[in-house]
């Protein structure tokens, strides 16, 4: 997302960015173009948007929002600024619909699932949703200690 952020950016664009503030996904690429990058997350912020150049204008998501999260937002968008573009729409979730689908794949073979990811990532949550909810005892682990707690509870 970075990098099409900044190519975004090069070629002339705004790039309206659909996520979570705090994320660090979106963090690090709002900070990658601050000049040419406009955060929206509700539809509220989508009615408050002004951009420079209205017929001048990419939108990317933050990977680890469903499309379910972003259909109205994008939706909302296209109204505002009929010549919006955006990423293809396999791009928008492929990191963590690939990684759900490697679980769900495996759910059947494994007696413990270990995401080792971070307490603030939403990918790491997702995959150990995913394990639960396919009957594999799931944890998320940060770090050697989380692995060995992990262990004994499993």
């Amino acid at each position: 997302m970075h990098l099409e952020a900044a190519r975004f950016a090069r070629d002339g664009y705004s790039i309206v960015l659909i996520g979570h503030k705090d994320h660090d996904e979106v963090i690090g690429t709002l900070g990658e173009v601050p000049d040419r990058s406009f955060l929206v997350e509700t539809l509220e912020d989508v009615d408050r948007l002004e951009l420079p150049d209205s017929t001048r204008v990419r939108y990317l998501t933050q990977t680890t929002l469903s499309l379910d999260e972003t259909r109205d937002l994008i939706g909302r968008l296209k109204e505002r600024f009929p010549h919006l573009q955006g990423p293809p729409a396999q791009d928008i979730c492929y990191a963590t619909e690939n990684r759900q689908m490697a679980v769900k794949a495996i759910s059947e073979a494994i007696d413990l699932l270990l995401v080792v990811g971070s307490e603030n990532s939403s990918n790491s949550k997702r995959l150990v949703e995913v394990g639960d909810n396919f009957g594999v005892c799931s944890h998320l682990v940060n770090d050697c200690s989380d692995v060995r707690t992990a262990w004994l509870e499993g």
